[in-house]
């Protein structure tokens, strides 16, 4: 291989466009927003493991009716948190910084403050203010005018306090993008069981309240059989709510990188690690438990079953199916096991909340990063190796029996002929009053 003389150098330093750029990446609103709050939320997360999360702990989001000029609308999110310094607010911005760690927080990459603001308008004001201080302090973030300047330098802003004993963070956008302001006005209503729906565990919790024009978000609760109920199943008795709580060991992960550490190269760390030699500082051993639960659901419907996969409190999945699919690893072919009968019209009624804090998601939080073992090692312990519906499994050459939790729920309650004996209610609606059940603890 010709070695390379490195003469010079050359700045590579992007122009500040860069920023509103980032507005182009396709982020709906409600994402947008949730980058912002999930910000808030590790600010709480982190009180609360020092032990100093407020009892009144909120996030409120906002934006302007359309009775406000168009070029005075703003978004603005804010909570109630311990604030933070001057210093961390202008780090915070930075595209690419982060100080975040990886494994226990929300907030992931130091583009998603970025990536969400641009979205949402094209000026940013980002301010915060702690016990100690008169004024709310901050920077803000006009990218038409770093642009135009052709520079990343931003000007520090300050506020008087309304109330002296304010503390917290708030973001307020300006210059709103038609597009996403016209979303959040005409689709409020979808947007806030969307975000229901994502932070359903946190707000079970009730240690953290969310906001959205002044209401309230509160959880769903899953529909479901208690663990107590079961149909019988080749001689067992199948319960309908099944909880998991598995180890899988320790993997090596890359801080930097925010991905774990390939297989080849994990060996080769363990093995100098086994002989004294340090492991480098931005690599990490870390524990990954699987836990949760998977149940059926009191009524079944074409979609409105699936399985939610948890990370941190924020679900990343919502009601996923891919798990009840099969993939032939000879051919390529991808086989639906479940549901098999009726599945267009009637549905399925399997549902699940899977906490997996281990994984890594993609930059828009809506999957996972599905090459990693530690995801090929989930989709394993919940839905197994192979097919799992029995006949084909057999042709397969597969001899011994289902015992993963998705296979034994779907051969169990693979059918929902009302009565006991398939565990379903005559009639399907969702609606059943008293039936509404809490999700089992964790």
């Amino acid at each position: 291989m010709t070695t390379l003389q490195t003469l010079q150098t050359a700045d590579i330093t992007p122009s500040p466009r860069i920023l509103w750029v980032l507005g182009q990446i396709p982020f709906r609103s409600w994402q947008a927003l949730a980058e912002l709050i999930d910000n808030s939320l590790d600010a709480f997360l982190a009180a609360e493991r020092e032990g100093v999360l407020p009892d009144n702990a909120r996030i409120d989001v906002n934006w302007s009716n359309s009775n406000v000029a168009a070029d005075k609308r703003v978004i603005e999110i804010s909570d109630n948190g311990r604030g933070i310094d001057l210093e961390t607010v202008t780090l915070a911005v930075r595209a690419g910084y982060t100080s975040n760690d990886p494994v226990g927080n929300l907030g992931l990459f130091g583009m998603g403050f970025n990536i969400a603001t641009a979205r949402l308008g094209g000026v940013t004001r980002f301010l915060s203010t702690r016990a100690a201080s008169d004024e709310w302090a901050g920077i803000e973030i006009d990218f038409r005018d770093l642009a135009k300047r052709g520079s990343f330098s931003a000007p520090i802003v300050k506020e008087p306090k309304a109330e002296s004993s304010l503390t917290g963070t708030k973001v307020v956008i300006a210059d709103l993008n038609e597009g996403n302001f016209k979303e959040l006005r005409d689709r409020e209503t979808e947007l806030r069981k969307t975000l229901e729906d994502v932070y359903a565990p946190i707000l079970r919790d009730k240690k953290v309240a969310i906001y959205i024009n002044g209401q309230r978000l509160s959880a769903r609760p899953y529909c479901i059989w208690n663990s107590d109920r079961g149909v019988v199943r080749d001689g067992a008795k199948v319960a309908a709510v099944l909880n998991i709580d598995r180890d899988l060991g320790s993997a090596l992960f890359d801080l930097d990188r925010n991905q774990y550490i390939p297989g080849a190269m994990e060996v080769e760390l363990r093995t100098k690690l086994a002989n004294g030699i340090d492991l480098p500082d931005n690599i990490v051993e870390r524990h990954r438990k699987l836990r949760g639960w998977i149940g059926v659901q009191r009524y079944a419907d074409p979609n409105d079953f699936g399985i939610d996969f948890v990370r941190n409190g924020r679900k990343i999945l919502i009601k996923d199916k891919r798990l009840f699919s099969w993939e032939n690893p000879l051919s390529g072919e991808v086989v639906l096991e479940y549901p098999v009968e009726l599945g267009t019209t009637v549905g399925g009624r399997i549902v699940g909340e899977i906490h997996v804090d281990y994984l890594v998601p993609t930059y828009q939080k809506n999957d996972f990063d599905r090459s990693e073992s530690s995801w090929v090692e989930t989709v394993l312990a919940l839905r197994g190796d192979g097919p799992f519906l029995p006949k084909r499994r057999k042709a397969m050459g597969y001899a011994d029996a289902v015992t993963s939790p998705i296979g034994l729920l779907a051969n169990a309650y693979r059918r929902s002929d009302p009565g006991t004996r398939c565990l379903a209610a005559r009639c399907r609606s969702r609606f059943f009053g008293t039936a509404l059940s809490p999700a089992p603890q964790t």
